[in-house]
């Protein structure tokens, strides 16, 4: 139930937010690792890279099923031809995802991308009580949720 609440909070936050956004919160969330040298930036650029790949995963996640459903394959009966039927899905999926990511990586390189440049500097925002009160809120709601 908690890892549930877990991934539909996930989701909401992600449905709610474009990746810019959440990936800039992740920055301000962490602005005070870098007083123990930890490049932040980094971590900006991660989440946001792994962000902008959901819908491709998506996407690549569909062909497969499709494909598989062409040729017939139907996932049902007893546990563990679902369970065949999902690891036969899942290893296209991470094989793509895989070859995507190289491919992304290899683009990157070539242009001469650096992660330990910091390329831009946002300002980090200003907490107002007002969204003290709505995060206390939020984190009550939760709590309640997952007791």
């Amino acid at each position: 139930m908690r890892f549930l609440g877990f991934l539909l909070g996930g989701f909401l936050v992600y449905s709610l937010s474009t990746p810019e956004k959440l990936s800039r919160a992740v920055l301000w969330f962490c602005s005070p690792l870098r007083h123990l040298g930890v490049p932040i930036h980094m971590v900006y650029y991660v989440v946001w890279f792994a962000i902008r790949t959901i819908p491709v995963l998506v996407g690549e996640s569909n062909i497969v099923r499709l494909s598989q459903q062409a040729r017939g394959a139907r996932p049902a009966g007893m546990m563990h031809l679902q369970l065949s039927g999902t690891q036969s899905f899942i290893i296209p999926v991470f094989a793509a995802a895989v070859r995507r990511a190289d491919g992304f990586a290899l683009a990157l390189q070539a242009r001469g991308f650096d992660p330990a440049t910091c390329y831009r500097k946002y300002p980090l925002g200003r907490l107002r009580p007002v969204d003290g009160l709505w995060l206390a809120g939020l984190a009550a709601a939760w709590a309640i949720f997952l007791i």
